[in-house]
């Protein structure tokens, strides 16, 4: 994947994906920000079984996906944090969020890369 920063090197934006800080437009939860938390607070979708106190309790895991032309949510990775069980929730989660509002370049909807921090406790 070749992520693009203020120029596209001659790759039209359609093609490029590009940095969240970098488009006119940001992507945008349905819901916005409240909404986004909520998503990530169900067990409906990815009830993966208890997980440890000492893991769940007052950690934050940094997720990157990329959120298509379309919307779509592709290619989510972890960047930091939780243990091993967290990040294979939170990698759930943000694979089966809904579609999201996409990233806008120059008027056009783009591929754009977003890092989200996802905040865990025990209570």
């Amino acid at each position: 994947m070749t992520v693009y920063r203020a120029q596209s090197g001659g790759v039209p934006d359609s093609l490029a994906t590009w940095l969240e800080s970098d488009v006119d437009e940001r992507p945008a939860y349905p819901g916005g920000a409240t909404a986004l938390t909520a998503h990530f607070r169900t067990t409906l979708v990815c009830d993966a079984g208890p997980v440890d106190v000492a893991c769940n309790s007052d950690m934050t895991v940094l997720v990157w996906f990329i959120v298509e032309r379309d919307g779509g949510v592709r290619e989510a990775w972890i960047d930091r944090g939780g243990c091993e069980a967290l990040q294979q929730r939170t990698i759930c989660y943000v694979l089966n969020m809904p579609a999201w509002t996409p990233g806008r370049r120059n008027g056009h909807p783009v591929r754009t890369r977003v890092r989200v921090p996802v905040h865990y406790n025990a209570g």
